[in-house]
């Protein structure tokens, strides 16, 4: 937070993605797909808004995993 300025520091989230086709015949399709997300785990500050409101902050690292089938 820069306090003179009023502003908050520009921020980043390093995330992570990847997927794949784990079977595939002609009946079934089974796909996985895995997300991380703050992959540094670190506190963003995403808006201040001062003592009375909300100051909005990024999540923690998580993980998503996703498996779709199609038949």
């Amino acid at each position: 937070m820069n306090f003179s300025r009023g502003r908050i520091r520009p921020s980043s989230s390093l995330d992570l993605s990847g997927g794949g086709e784990l079977l595939h015949s002609e009946k079934m399709k089974i796909h996985l797909q895995v997300d991380v997300f703050n992959i540094a785990n670190r506190l963003n500050l995403i808006n201040f808004a001062g003592v009375f409101s909300g100051t909005a902050l990024d999540m923690p690292r998580s993980f998503t995993l996703r498996l779709k089938s199609e038949f």
